[in-house]
């Protein structure tokens, strides 16, 4: 009993027996839900600045590749002179696909939302993976597989 006793005043009351106080769980409560709004709000201003920071790329992009377009229209018309024709529909500009840059070349005001977009992909194209690596085991079973799918696939015999 001594020694319990002692281990307790070390260790101080945690566990199971520990009484919360409504005011300190109202407290928590509340300090949670504020953080919960904290963090959606610094969310939405990074996804703000991220949409801003794309306008501006893809703007610029556009430029550039109407000023390419502009300068291959001159170059064609000065090759239809010379003799040489080329087919204009070939230098058009594609618009920019989205493009993913390395986190460390990405705007620090949004690196952390890229990084949980990133992290969320991984996350569900593992799991897209892990399922279609256990649907081609042969002893795998689909619950969800009905008697004709699997007739179908060549799984069961006809009977």
């Amino acid at each position: 009993n001594e020694r319990k006793r002692k281990f307790r005043e070390e260790v101080g009351d945690i566990g199971p027996n520990k009484i919360v106080d409504e005011g300190e769980f109202r407290e928590r409560v509340a300090r949670e839900r504020e953080e919960k709004r904290l963090e959606a709000i610094v969310t939405g201003a990074q996804k703000v600045a991220e949409g801003l920071d794309t306008d501006a790329e893809v703007e610029e992009a556009a430029a550039a590749a109407a000023a390419t377009t502009h300068d291959d229209n001159e170059d064609n018309s000065k090759t239809k002179n010379g003799g040489h024709i080329n087919d204009t529909n070939t230098n058009k500009a594609h618009p920019p696909k989205h493009k993913v840059k390395p986190l460390s070349q990405t705007n620090v005001l949004y690196r952390g939302l890229l990084r949980q977009r990133v992290e969320k992909e991984r996350e569900r194209r593992a799991r897209y993976d892990l399922h279609q690596s256990l649907s081609r085991l042969p002893t795998y079973e689909d619950p969800d597989e009905e008697q004709e799918d699997k007739r179908a696939i060549g799984r069961e015999d006809k009977q």
